[in-house]
């Protein structure tokens, strides 16, 4: 059997999780924020593939068209650290006016592993990046997540666990 390419294919797992697959599922974007109802969105991604990808565009009109506010985090490096998830809340944390604030990936692993852990972070006003890495604290909320996914590697976008590196520390000898 083949599978047609073209298609988009929006499968269902869990409870309120859906992935769309498929060339152009990209232009589902405005489908998934007229389910989320978001009151903003705060994007998580690397500088420019974002933009290579051809994804922001689409992104960018959807938001447009719903009069959705936004805000765009682009420092993402590849092992995310835990400053930059920081750096993120921080950036964030004046659009989110309600519970319906939306955390958005866009890219690859890093990106949407630091996408999940602001999320987190996003419900713990009083946490960081540290204290959830160094397991201070159980998370039993997050904000709504929604993902990107820009290459085919792990798998990140269908899970929840994430990966973050803390800085790294000198010692003197």
């Amino acid at each position: 059997d083949q599978f047609p390419i073209d298609n988009v294919v929006q499968y269902f797992y869990g409870v309120k999780q859906c992935c769309y697959f498929g060339v152009g599922a990209i232009n589902k974007i405005g489908e998934a924020l007229d389910t989320l109802k978001p009151c903003a969105v705060g994007f998580v991604t690397s500088k420019g593939a974002y933009i290579k990808s051809g994804a922001w565009g689409p992104v960018v009109d959807a938001l447009t068209e719903r009069n959705i506010p936004y805000s765009l985090y682009d420092k993402v490096v590849t092992n995310p650290t835990v400053d930059s998830i920081d750096e993120a809340v921080a950036q964030f944390r004046p659009l989110a006016k309600d519970d319906s604030f939306l955390v958005c990936g866009i890219g690859g692993g890093s990106p949407e592993d630091a996408a999940k852990s602001i999320a987190v972070l996003m419900k713990y006003p009083e946490q960081d990046g540290r204290s959830l890495y160094r397991f201070q604290f159980t998370p039993e909320k997050a904000a709504p997540i929604l993902c990107i996914n820009l290459t085919s590697g792990t798998g990140t976008e269908m899970d929840r666990f994430a990966v973050a590196s803390p800085p790294v520390r000198r010692l003197r000898r």
